[in-house]
């Protein structure tokens, strides 16, 4: 159990690391395509960058494999904190279930955009901006799922918790900071848009401190849990 268990964890690594190879690295989605471009610019850019953008969003949806099995990592570690029968476990795993939608669906989208890169930029368009705001603005269940995490990982009260504390308040304020991403939705340009700093680098940032720090914590926790064994 325990292999699996770190397995999981592990998967956390891999998913961040597949997830800057396609978004980052092979579609060039960082710094985001503005939301100020017209039609022809953002056809432009997917008529350029078709194969980049084809082969980025299939790693995307491919590193989206990688986040169930790094959520069930942490249901069980809210288990140990927490019993059998935790509403917490349930609760977060729901949340990163949901949220795993929100890395596979955006990727397909992007996808669709690229398959036909001639067609009107009117259309490419609005696939553009459906991507994106599918990929930024859904914070509901990353909150709530880093909500729930933190609030498990306070409630130990052990002499050496599971999990460091730490992590914990590290979790609140991550959900702190994805909030603001839904504001994308009001404008077009500045730092309120969805290329600006608080729907999209501030968020971007934390979540990935977040999932690395969570999963790091998970690997010493389980590590030593196999230690004592």
């Amino acid at each position: 159990m325990a292999r699996v268990h770190l397995l999981g964890a592990w998967s956390g690594i891999a998913f961040i690391v597949f997830l800057f190879i396609g978004f980052v690295w092979l579609a060039g989605f960082m710094p985001a395509i503005s939301p100020a471009d017209t039609p022809e610019q953002v056809a432009a850019l997917y008529q350029e960058e078709t194969m980049g953008i084809r082969l980025g969003m299939a790693v995307l949806i491919a590193a989206s494999i990688f986040f169930l099995p790094w959520v069930a990592a942490i249901s069980e570690c809210i288990r140990q904190i927490d019993g059998d029968h935790s509403f917490y476990k349930s609760l977060q795993t729901m949340c990163g279930t949901a949220a795993f939608l929100f890395f596979l669906i955006p990727g397909m989208i992007f996808e669709v955009a690229a398959f036909r890169p001639e067609r009107s930029p009117e259309i490419t368009q609005l696939l553009n901006d459906i991507g994106w705001l599918f990929f930024l603005t859904p914070f509901p269940p990353f909150v709530l799922q880093a909500l729930v995490i933190g609030l498990a990982i306070l409630k130990d009260k052990r002499a050496t918790p599971i999990l460091p504390r730490w992590l914990g308040y590290l979790c609140l304020w991550d959900a702190v900071l994805l909030i603001p991403a839904v504001i994308a939705f009001f404008f077009k340009t500045g730092p309120f848009a969805w290329n600006g700093i608080f729907p999209y680098w501030i968020p971007f940032a934390i979540f990935t401190i977040w999932m690395i720090a969570i999963t790091v914590c998970m690997i010493k926790a389980i590590n030593r849990s196999s230690a004592t064994v």
